[in-house]
């Protein structure tokens, strides 16, 4: 994928969760910043859904970056101060120049 890196107009910041888990064997760690990467961020759609007795809204976003092979569904990024958590990170084309981003907020452990 030939893409423009004059599009990374934007900053994340890429978190993964720290060591630690509660009583019932969950991560409980603090989030500890892993890299500020310079990025393209793309809105997919939001949706409000009912839940726990109260309306939820989840908004979905892409985000490409320069390649990074240490991103999983479990790490979580910071646009716009707000945390997202990542449900794909994938490797554009297999070529190891860019990394595509798949994230939601607002359902999830992001907040």
């Amino acid at each position: 994928m030939a893409m423009d890196p004059g599009k990374l107009r934007h900053r994340v910041t890429l978190q993964a969760r720290g060591a630690g888990s509660d009583a019932l064997g969950q991560a409980s760690g603090a989030w500890q910043t892993l890299a500020t990467v310079w990025a393209q961020v793309t809105p997919l759609r939001g949706r409000e859904y009912f839940a726990a007795a109260a309306v939820q809204q989840e908004d979905s976003i892409k985000v490409t970056i320069r390649h990074r092979a240490d991103l999983t569904a479990g790490h979580r990024l910071l646009w716009r101060g707000q945390p997202y958590d990542i449900t794909s990170a994938v490797d554009v084309a297999g070529q190891r120049e860019w990394t595509e981003i798949l994230a939601i907020t607002g359902g999830r452990d992001g907040r």
